[in-house]
C-alpha cells in the first residue's frame, strides 16, 4: 500500500505529464499558475485580459490571497453565529452574508473575470495626457464585478451597525438609499470615457458625505438612548467604518477615475480596504457588542416560530401605532368586550372560540385571544 507522500509523488509526477503534454510547464515563480510558452498561465491564461492596462500575475496572486482571508472568515463567523443562543443571531447572519458576498466577488477579481475595457480619459504614460483616441486609443479594465459586491454588502455593513442604534426605520432606508446611489455613481463615472465621470464622483462624494452625518450624528444620538456600553460599542465601530470609506474615493480618483496608479495597485489598495473593513471591521464590531443585552435592540419577529414558547391556540393580534405595538381584539361595531381569560370556551378547539357563536360578540370567521402575552413574540 503506497505511502502519503508516496501518493502525492504520483499525483504530481502525473500531473506534470498530462500539464507538458498540453504545453504547459511548472514555473515555482509563478506558484498559482506555472508559464505556458514562456509566460504566465493560471487563471490569466484560461480568462485573457480585455485591456491595455490589466491584472497581472501578481496582482491575481494578492487577490486569491484577500479571497481565502475573506472566506475562511466568513467561514468562522458562521460557526460562530451557530455558537450562539437562538434569537441571538441576527449580527453574525449578517456578517455571514457581507463575507460570502465578498468571497463571490474576490474569487471573480483574482480569476480574472467581471472586468470590460474602457477608455481612459488621461495616459499617463506620455506627455499629452488627454487621450486622442484616433492616435492612441488606450483602454483600462473596469472591474463592474467589484461594485456588484458593494452594492450588497455596504448596506447590510450599514445594517450591522445602525441596528444597534434604535434609529427610526425612515433613517436606515433613506441611509441605504444614498449609499446605493454613492456606489451606483461610481460604476457609472467608471464606465464613462470622458470627463463627465467626475460629475458622477461628485454625486457619489456628496452621498457619502450625507452618509457619514447619519452615521455620526443621528445614529450616534439614537444609540445613546442603548446605555453607555451601546453607545461606546457604536460610536468606536462608526468612526472606524467611516475614516476606512474615505479612502475609497481616493482610490477611485488614483484608479478608474485618474488612470494614476496600475491596476495592480489598485487591487492591492482595494483588497487591503475591502479585508479590513469587511472581515477585519466585522470581528471587531461584533465582539464589542458580545455582552450587551440583546433585548435592547428589540429585535423581534413579531410572530411565533418554532422555538417560540407560545400555548397551543394562542393568536396575536398585533397593531402598532404612535406609542409602540399594542395586542388589542377585534370585534364588531357596538359588541361589548370580553376580558381577556374570561372569553367563553367551546369544547375541543385548544382554548379558542370561533366567532360568530353565540354570546362571544365578535365577527364570523374571526377567532377569539384566550391570552395575548406580548412576551410570546419570538426574537430573530
Amino acid at each position: 500500500m503506497l505511502s502519503a507522500r508516496s501518493t502525492v509523488a504520483y499525483l504530481l509526477s502525473a500531473a506534470t505529464v498530462a500539464l507538458a503534454q498540453a504545453g504547459v510547464t511548472y514555473d515555482q515563480n509563478y506558484p498559482l499558475g506555472g508559464s505556458i510558452n514562456g509566460e504566465y498561465g493560471g487563471a490569466l491564461s484560461a480568462n485573457p485580459t480585455v485591456a491595455n492596462a490589466d491584472l497581472t500575475h501578481r496582482g491575481s496572486d494578492w487577490l486569491w490571497a484577500a479571497f481565502a482571508v475573506i472566506l475562511a472568515s466568513g467561514i468562522g463567523v458562521l460557526a460562530w453565529g451557530l455558537s450562539r443562543p437562538v434569537g441571538t443571531r441576527a449580527f453574525h447572519w449578517i456578517g455571514v452574508m457581507i463575507l460570502f458576498t465578498a468571497s463571490v466577488a474576490y474569487f471573480s477579481l483574482a480569476s480574472d473575470l467581471g472586468a470590460t475595457a474602457v477608455y481612459v480619459e488621461f495616459v499617463r504614460y506620455r506627455g499629452d495626457l488627454f487621450t486622442n483616441r484616433a492616435i492612441n486609443p488606450y483602454t483600462r479594465s473596469i472591474w463592474y464585478v467589484r461594485y456588484i459586491d458593494w452594492c450588497v454588502t455596504t448596506p447590510l455593513l450599514l445594517l450591522e451597525l445602525l441596528l444597534t442604534t434604535g434609529l427610526p426605520l425612515g433613517d436606515i432606508i433613506i441611509t441605504i438609499f444614498f449609499d446605493l446611489i454613492m456606489i451606483i455613481g461610481g460604476l457609472i463615472g467608471a464606465l464613462v470615457p470622458s470627463s463627465y465621470k467626475w460629475g458622477y464622483f461628485t454625486g457619489a462624494c456628496v452621498a457619502e458625505i450625507f452618509i457619514t452625518y447619519m452615521l455620526l450624528v443621528p445614529a450616534r444620538k439614537s444609540a445613546k438612548a442603548m446605555g453607555p456600553e451601546a453607545v461606546r460599542a457604536y460610536t468606536s465601530s462608526a468612526i472606524v467604518l467611516s475614516a476606512l470609506w474615505f479612502l475609497y474615493p481616493v482610490c477611485w480618483g488614483l484608479a478608474d477615475g485618474g488612470n494614476v496608479i496600475s491596476t495592480d495597485s489598485e487591487m492591492i489598495f482595494y483588497g487591503v480596504l475591502d479585508v479590513i473593513a469587511k472581515p477585519c471591521f466585522l470581528i471587531y464590531h461584533l465582539f464589542s457588542i458580545r455582552n450587551i443585552d440583546y433585548q435592547k435592540y428589540q429585535l423581534q419577529s413579531g410572530h411565533y416560530s418554532a422555538y417560540g414558547s407560545a400555548p397551543t391556540g394562542d393568536l396575536l393580534h398585533v397593531n402598532e401605532n404612535r406609542t409602540g405595538m399594542q395586542m388589542h381584539e377585534k370585534r364588531a361595531p357596538g359588541a361589548h368586550s370580553v376580558p381577556a381569560g374570561n372569553a367563553p370556551v367551546a369544547a375541543g378547539n385548544n382554548g379558542l372560540t370561533p366567532h360568530g357563536a353565540a354570546g362571544t360578540g365578535t365577527l364570523p370567521g374571526q377567532m377569539h385571544v384566550a391570552n395575548n402575552r406580548a412576551s410570546d413574540v419570538t426574537a430573530v
